[in-house]
């Protein structure tokens, strides 16, 4: 018997097969192409410049699509990232059976594959963008014992003449319906296509951001993602994802000791030296909270961290485009309200603090970063490990270890992370104080 579900799948190789898509294997894929008359397949990966590239293979005979399939190719790695030298550039990229979907908009039937990138001794490229984020997932789950999950929306405007008919209010487009919206049918048609490449969309809709200018109407639509596991979204929908940047999401109870700060921290390394966002909501939730299922959650903890995550991009805008962490524990400058006073205090104390330590961070080499980062979790634990130890695990003398440190400012670093964790520790003991939500959820403050 056809599973039913499988069976409503948007992507062609889920319902031929009648296998989730991370069952897939070579010889599915294989199936999928001698049965569906398939006449290229295509690789494709993101760079550096996170753009996505694409390799262009026809498929000539089976002995040929099993090699490509099992060995993947050769790629030059000097062209794709700017910190691999030419002279040792041989990357391979090795497709990921489980992220394959039929091309929606080829002319010619294309299979298209995303691709992991190894090194010429088969280990992965531990500064490629899927090991980055494997990374710090790991990361995440080795600290909290959580999973990352992760979302994301297409958010874009339509622009066209305007024919007098049937206007959009200025700033009034939210949830319209046609003929008010007129571009409905473009978004559901881009829906479509998302759909079978693989992207797990939540809904679509028109937006509120409409305007007028020039004769010409711009209509704002938003398409967003349902979340998922962090690695699974870059499976499923890397291309959007990376042109518009990943947003990973966590839930830490505050009650139960959660340093996100620490935390946030970790995963900055972890992906070092790539650049990262990481905005921490502080406050309640107004639905239950399931680790198994986090459609649906709500509350004031995921709007301060979404407002915290707006404040970043404006001042990565104003030019200050580097890792940050912000805090947003919403307080405020009431004069009549001494508790919310006191967290606003609290609040510009921590933020004042990770702002100055990523500028301490931000000249970083690899190699400083790695002895700092090394330094710095030793010291936040508690751990004990005497320099020489730690210079032994990164396999340099004790003299190159502490240069390093003075170098990367190590020692600094550490007085500072530890001095903001304490102050937002003063905010863990308000967390009785919820402002929303149900009683039977409302004594849970999180930090998301």
């Amino acid at each position: 018997m056809m599973n039913q579900e499988l069976l409503m799948s948007p992507n062609r190789l889920v319902t031929f097969l009648q296998k989730p898509a991370a069952e897939f294997t070579k010889a599915d894929i294989i199936n999928y192409i001698q049965q569906n008359e398939i006449r290229m397949v295509n690789f494709m990966y993101p760079a550096a410049d996170g753009r996505l590239k694409t390799l262009n293979f026809v498929i000539n005979n089976a002995s040929y699509l099993d090699a490509i399939l099992t060995c993947g190719e050769r790629v030059d790695g000097s062209s794709l990232f700017p910190f691999i030298e030419a002279g040792s550039s041989d990357l391979y990229v090795i497709p990921r059976f489980r992220t394959a979907f039929v091309d929606p908009f080829a002319e010619i039937p294309t299979l298209v594959m995303l691709c992991s990138f190894f090194n010429k001794d088969g280990e992965p490229l531990e500064s490629s963008p899927e090991y980055t984020l494997h990374k710090a997932c790991k990361a995440f789950t080795d600290v909290t014992g959580m999973e990352f999950q992760a979302m994301g929306e297409l958010e874009y405007y339509v622009i066209s003449e305007d024919d007098g008919l049937f206007p959009a209010t200025d700033q009034r487009g939210y949830h319209e319906s046609g003929p008010y919206a007129k571009f409905n049918d473009f978004r559901t048609q881009c829906m479509s296509y998302i759909a079978q490449t693989g992207g797990q969309i939540k809904y679509g809709h028109s937006e509120v951001g409409n305007f007028m200018l020039d004769g010409k109407v711009y209509e704002q639509n938003e398409i967003e993602f349902l979340p998922v596991n962090a690695e699974n979204a870059a499976h499923i929908a890397a291309d959007f994802l990376i042109t518009l940047g990943d947003e990973f999401q966590g839930l830490l109870f505050a009650e139960k000791g959660a340093d996100p700060i620490f935390v946030a921290d970790r995963i900055i390394d972890e992906m070092f030296p790539v650049r990262i966002r990481i905005a921490i909501g502080f406050g309640g939730m107004a639905t239950q909270i399931r680790r198994e299922a986090a459609i649906g959650a709500d509350g004031e903890a995921f709007y301060r961290a979404r407002h915290g995550m707006n404040l970043l991009r404006k001042a990565e805008n104003r030019g200050r485009a580097y890792s940050r962490i912000l805090l947003d524990a919403g307080g405020t400058e009431c004069s009549d309200c001494e508790r919310n006073a006191r967290r606003k205090e609290l609040e510009t104390g921590v933020n004042t603090v990770l702002l100055l330590l990523s500028a301490l961070r931000r000249e970083r080499t690899k190699r400083q970063n790695e002895a700092a980062a090394m330094y710095v979790r030793n010291a936040v634990t508690n751990a004990a490990q005497t320099q020489t130890e730690l210079a032994k695990r990164l396999g340099i003398t004790q003299s190159t270890f502490n240069i390093s440190l003075s170098v990367s400012n190590a020692r600094e670093y550490a007085e500072g992370l530890i001095a903001a964790e304490a102050l937002l520790s003063e905010l863990k003991t308000d967390g009785e104080h919820a402002e929303n939500g149900d009683k039977e959820c409302a004594d849970k403050t999180v930090l998301t």
